[in-house]
């Protein structure tokens, strides 16, 4: 029986998660990285896709979007399957690298917004491939607090117009809210890190910050 279509609401925001099938690796090199960054930006483009944070590790990415006026579903086909068979071709194997589905979460107010984006540019943090969130460089951190020229799909902006109208206040309150889970993020029980992280269908009063 066919899967039913996914609907998406105007101008909503959405967590979104793809994997690589049994967690395989889905970069495995430089180039792989650039490539799948790329397609990213091109479904983004054609599709009306706001980015407003995402993360790139080895075996997942995670993205935070707000919905255009396209179609999310066809941009994520595009992204998945074009990547998908570019690194088929690449490496001369056949069979499904990424899960059959994407996932995905309707992020419902502003405070499970801030949660998320913590809980995606933590990641690297987390799996114990970087000791600070910005030293990973293929996710949205780096350019959320004014290290690094943000990727042109990237609406860092208006990401952090939620901390403010003031870029540079914007960036320091931002900051802030990220090194609070820091500490969650290298505990070594996976059950800490998550609830310390905030997962987003953790209550979004938990640690918001009181003043922007």
């Amino acid at each position: 029986m066919a899967r039913p279509l996914r609907t998406w609401d105007d101008s909503a925001l959405y967590h979104l998660i793809f994997k690589g099938n049994f967690s395989q690796p889905i970069v495995g090199d430089l180039d792989e990285r650039r490539e799948l960054q790329r397609r990213l930006a091109a479904a983004a483009r054609k599709y009306d896709v706001i980015v407003l944070a995402f993360c790139c590790m080895d075996t997942h990415v995670h993205l935070l979007i707000r919905v255009g006026t396209g179609d999310v579903s066809k941009a994520m086909q595009e992204l998945i399957g074009g990547y998908a068979r570019w690194r088929n071709f690449r490496h001369k194997v056949r069979g499904n690298l990424f899960r059959s589905r994407f996932w995905s979460k309707l992020v419902r107010n502003d405070g499970q917004l801030l949660v998320t984006a913590r809980y995606i540019e933590l990641n690297p943090v987390a799996a114990g491939a970087r000791w600070n969130p910005e030293d990973w460089a293929w996710s949205s951190c780096r350019a959320h607090l004014g290290r690094a020229r943000p990727p042109g799909f990237l609406a860092r902006r208006e990401f952090l117009s939620f901390f403010g109208d003031d870029p540079k206040r914007a960036r320091g309150a931002y900051e802030r809210f990220l090194r609070a889970g820091l500490a969650g993020a290298r505990a070594k029980s996976r059950k800490r890190r998550l609830a310390a992280m905030l997962l987003p269908d953790v209550p979004a009063w938990v640690d918001l910050p009181t003043h922007l």
